[in-house]
């Protein structure tokens, strides 16, 4: 006569010729998130058969039922989480506030804006930008899973963006704002002013710089000179 609630195993490939198993005494385990055992093989049948080892040893039957492998996967990122919470966290030379942006649109009138995303790891070759995190406990301590994004490290540094396989998104180290905003003419950069200075906001510049370089107030003839002439195509461009 079959369980109505029998024990349950499931598997995943970590890799070429490594496999990951684990049992749940029923399935109110698995909603409970309450591992019965796991353990490493070298073979999806060995894996299986291992699971069912485990089963019959505990509950002195071999009733169980295969699950999706997904099931496995969830477990074994669980335990690698854990592994690392209880081992010094490696140092890289990721800044603590040190983000990469990707270009989105907005709903609601169509304006391009970015979306940013924290860099939580650099290597040599690779940067690794958060995706998601989800978070959980267990006794009585947080763990956080954190879904990242690996990215090309030289191509970020010499392209400034690079783009994710899984994702198919591009990641700038600029957000879209900084990397579209009206270019600065040189007569404006002289007087201190951004592109799309007014006129109002150019006199009160020139002012503000000719009363401080003016050569009868102790400033520098050429310097003056120049304040002037930026003074003068800035104004003409506006005009």
């Amino acid at each position: 006569m079959m369980d109505d609630n029998p024990p349950l195993l499931s598997r995943c490939s970590l890799g070429k010729n490594k496999w990951f198993w684990v049992t749940w005494r029923d399935f109110g385990a698995i909603c409970n998130e309450q591992v019965d055992a796991s353990g490493y093989a070298t073979s999806a049948s060995a894996a299986a058969q291992q699971a069912r080892a485990s089963i019959q040893s505990r509950f002195g039957q071999t009733s169980a039922e295969q699950l999706n492998t997904n099931f496995a996967s969830v477990v074994h990122r669980r335990e690698a989480i854990k592994r690392r919470a209880s081992r010094k966290s490696v140092a890289t030379d990721a800044k603590e506030n040190e983000y990469l942006y990707t270009d989105d649109t907005s709903d609601y009138d169509g304006h391009w804006y970015s979306s940013k995303y924290r860099i939580v790891k650099k290597t040599a070759n690779q940067v690794y930008v958060k995706h998601h995190m989800r978070t959980w406990e267990e006794e009585g301590q947080t763990y956080h899973d954190v879904e990242t994004i690996v990215l090309d490290r030289h191509k970020l540094e010499t392209e400034g963006c690079a783009s994710s396989r899984r994702h198919g998104d591009f990641f700038y180290t600029t957000p879209w704002e900084a990397r579209n905003k009206p270019s600065t003419p040189r007569c404006l950069e002289v007087l201190g002013l951004e592109g799309g200075a007014n006129e109002e906001a150019i006199s009160v510049a020139y002012r503000c710089l000719a009363k401080e370089h003016h050569p009868d107030h102790g400033g520098n003839v050429e310097e003056f000179k120049r304040i002037q002439e930026a003074y003068e195509a800035a104004t003409s461009s506006v005009s």
